[in-house]
């Protein structure tokens, strides 16, 4: 089952990604315990899976099987220009070097490749922040180096090799409330 907040995901990430044709290969990182991978898979072509959590990955492969990577920090074990998309999935926001790991997801995807990339949006005057935090929803517990991204620190990251398209945000007071 979804929640509210990954459905609102879902939704955006399979409308920027569309179909995919039959012979297009695609990444998705941080499908969480598979779901979201198992939904991206309806659009099209082949998958591959990766994550950075031992649980994850296994909750992955239960679900979708086929290939799921465990990755180590940055690095992505895949060859230079084999993927057509690469889709992270709150992801972004656990690796210590972010910038590395966008670099290694340009490095992954072919030319003119799509990739879209779904984080936390970073709102430190959030109303409902202080009340996460005193119900243990930390960044910590969740295995966050960093709380999210503003616009601009995103941009920021993805400036060196990608060209923005679009930003859209799902995150409003009842989704996140619920």
């Amino acid at each position: 089952h979804l929640s509210v907040t990954k459905q609102a995901k879902l939704r955006e990430i399979v409308a920027l990604l569309g179909p995919l044709d039959a012979g297009a290969e695609a990444l998705d990182v941080g499908g969480d315990n598979g779901l979201v991978s198992w939904r991206l898979r309806r659009q099209g072509g082949t998958w591959v899976s990766a994550d950075g959590s031992d649980k994850a990955v296994e909750a992955i492969r239960r679900l979708v099987g086929g290939t799921v990577e465990r990755l180590e920090g940055a690095q992505l074990p895949f060859a230079d220009g084999r993927f057509d998309a690469v889709v992270i999935i709150d992801y972004l926001e656990h690796v210590e070097d972010d910038q590395g790991f966008v670099a290694e997801c340009h490095r992954v995807l072919k030319p003119g490749g799509r990739l879209i990339v779904n984080v936390p949006h970073a709102k430190p005057l959030a109303v409902l922040r202080p009340l996460r935090r005193l119900l243990g929803q930390t960044d910590a517990r969740h295995g966050h180096v960093r709380p999210g991204y503003t616009e601009a620190q995103l941009f920021a990251i993805l400036k060196d090799g990608f060209d923005v398209q679009e930003v859209r945000t799902y995150s409003r007071f009842f989704v996140e409330l619920l």
